[in-house]
């Protein structure tokens, strides 16, 4: 680069007089060196003398090695009167790159444009290009129309069609200023996307671990028109960890929904974390005859990995007052972790649990995976509600080969009443495959105790469950549908059949002198027909099952807790893809021994791109559901 500099201001350079004048004095003892060594051959021609020849050879090259001296120092001075001068300009092709040293570390930045201009003046060196402007540092590059480096400021200033990739962040905007020494920066009019979410907003601070947006928009779909997004006047982007807004509001299409103070979006990857159902606040609408209309929120933050919370509230109309509750779970290290329970039902008072859990077996798994594992646990329910007291116990299991036992000590607060176990020891051994079916055995022996009823008693069962090997049958393969590749389109014949096969029996013995037996059966019948596209996926036309479940028993249990009733009934549900927008679902229990319809439920799906909509009708009770889910 110094050569090209030399040759493009030789001319200048010898218009410079004080430049003329240097290059005479050389060029005269230049032209002296020279003429003492043609006189010192001379000589040495007259006097035949060998030594006295090598002298003036020696002077010959002294002479040139001083000549050559003088050139290197007259190209350094060009570059010394083009700053004097102000401004060198590089002109390249297109393949040639510049490296600048801006002050910022180890790395340069490293220019390519179409033009690229050096300034040197008492401000210091900047460099500015122009023409299909690429510039790197480190993890940062810039593309632009124009780009000017303050080098010893370490500065960086791009406009025109700008284009910014720093880490995982990708911005396009109109304007961009960075400090490559703090690696902080401002971007006008950003545009751009974070693994997980896309955003554009009216301006955006730039530091190491987080960008800032100010009057901004973010949202996980993908679509040039979003099917919902956040608006919120500041939003801060912590990449591949969260998004945290201020009273944001959210909007599904173009209709705002909600209004919150702050809002926590998870990022999970190459999605937010909406899908899991965290980071957003849950619209609940629903209906049922003990509470009449529910109106309420649900929120769970999973922002820290140590920390889950989850927020519910709403109003009940039949009950003329809320219902609020907060649920912690939390881990304070190996194998320690708690789980808090608070609320407050204004009909009837406040309410509040606590669980601890220690599991001494994960405390050592440093030391290797264990055969066995101790878990200790406590909980306290407070409050009016049934169950309210203090549980809990030891739990401990242990792998022996294809045996596993269990053993525990323990106190649990059931709908059925209190249950004491003092103790009780489970066996299962590792299914075993018979003809194609898994055969699983099991038992146990224990003693429990209801107080509530008065009993205390010793309960010693065994138990098989024998599940066959799913029959899979094809019928047909169907067509493509007309209009193939459209939304809603897909393939509209072939029907699979997955056929099932349970059978179990169990008994037990207790020391009242009571016997319990059951003996169950479950024929499982699951079909698939078609298929459509649907925003991009594959989704199945029909789905449709049929169970059909009988248990016959005999004998009784003196526990509440261990009560076994006999069954005889069918369960069947099936699900419609009407359209790409659009799902009806239907499901159904039938008692044939009562001959009742014991549960109707009804279930309509709209879906969108990245969201579905679902109301629910439960017939036999009564109940209405509303709810948004987030798909992607």
């Amino acid at each position: 680069m110094n050569a090209l500099w030399g040759v493009s201001k030789l001319a200048s350079l010898l218009a410079s007089l004080r430049w003329a004048r240097l290059l005479w004095r050389g060029a005269r003892r230049f032209g002296g060196s020279w003429l003492l060594g043609l006189r010192i051959q001379e000589h040495a021609t007259l006097r035949g003398g060998e030594r006295v020849e090598a002298v003036a050879r020696i002077a010959r090259l002294v002479g040139v090695f001083a000549a050559v001296i003088l050139i290197i120092l007259a190209a350094g001075a060009v570059r010394s009167s083009a700053a004097d001068q102000g401004v060198i300009t590089d002109t390249a092709s297109g393949s040639g790159a510049s490296m600048v040293d801006a002050g910022a570390g180890d790395e340069p930045v490293v220019i390519e444009a179409d033009t690229t201009q050096y300034h040197y003046g008492s401000d210091g060196t900047i460099v500015e290009a122009r023409g299909n402007v690429r510039a790197t540092h480190r993890d940062l590059f810039v593309s632009a129309d124009y780009l000017r480096v303050n080098v010893d400021a370490g500065e960086l200033l791009a406009r025109g069609n700008v284009l910014v990739r720093r880490g995982s962040s990708v911005t396009s905007c109109t304007l961009f200023a960075y400090d490559l020494k703090a690696a902080t920066g401002r971007v006008l009019d950003p545009k751009g996307s974070v693994p997980g979410v896309y955003v554009r907003g009216k301006e955006m601070d730039v530091a190491p671990d987080k960008l800032t947006l100010a009057d901004a928009h973010a949202t996980g779909c993908d679509l040039e028109d979003p099917c919902y997004r956040v608006t919120t006047r500041k939003l801060v982007i912590y990449p591949e960890r969260r998004v945290v807004a201020e009273w944001p509001v959210l909007w599904l299409e173009h209709l705002p929904v909600l209004v919150v103070p702050r809002l926590t979006i998870p990022l999970r990857g190459e999605r937010v974390g909406w899908v899991e159902g965290e980071g957003y606040p849950v619209p609940r609408l629903a209906y049922d005859p003990k509470n009449g209309f529910v109106a309420g929120l649900s929120y769970l933050d999973r922002s820290r990995e140590d920390l889950t919370i989850r927020y519910d509230g709403a109003y009940l109309t039949r009950r003329r007052g809320v219902h609020v509750e907060a649920r912690a779970d939390a881990r304070s290290g190996p194998g320690v972790s708690a789980t808090l329970i608070g609320g407050l039902r204004s009909w009837e008072g406040p309410y509040a649990s606590a669980l601890c859990r220690l599991d001494i077996t994960e405390m050592f798994a440093h030391r290797g995976p264990a055969a066995f594992s101790v878990v200790a646990d406590a909980r306290y329910r407070s409050g009016t509600a049934s169950g309210a007291g203090l549980e809990g116990g030891v739990t401990g299991v242990a792998k022996l080969g294809p045996l596993a036992l269990q053993a525990a000590a323990r106190k649990d607060l059931l709908s059925t009443g209190t249950t004491y176990s003092l103790p009780a020891v489970d066996a299962t051994l590792d299914p075993i495959a018979i003809l194609g079916a898994r055969v699983t055995l099991s038992g146990g022996v224990g003693r429990f105790e209801e107080p509530g009823r008065g009993v205390e008693s010793t309960r010693s069962c065994a138990a098989i469950s024998v599940a066959s090997k799913p029959l899979k049958l094809n019928f047909g393969g169907g067509g493509a549908a007309s209009g193939a590749g459209q939304a809603g389109s897909g393939n509209i014949g072939g029907l699979d059949v997955t056929i099932g096969l349970n059978v179990s029996a169990r008994r037990a013995w207790y020391g009242t002198g009571d016997v319990l037996e059951s003996r169950a059966a479950t024929v499982s019948l699951d079909g698939r027909f078609g298929s459509l596209d649907a925003f991009g996926r594959d989704a199945p036309r029909v789905v449709a099952g049929l169970d059909y479940t009988r248990r016959t028993v005999s004998g009784a249990s003196p526990f509440a807790f261990d009560a076994i009733s006999p069954l005889n009934q069918v369960a069947a549900d099936m699900t419609v893809r009407l359209n790409q927008s659009w799902t009806a679902r239907v499901g159904a229990m039938y008692d044939i021994g009562g001959d009742a319809v014991k549960d109707l439920d009804f279930f309509v799906t709209n879906h969108h791109h990245c969201y579905d909509i679902t109301a629910t009708w439960r017939e036999k009770r009564q109940e209405f559901g509303l709810e948004v889910r987030f798909t992607r």
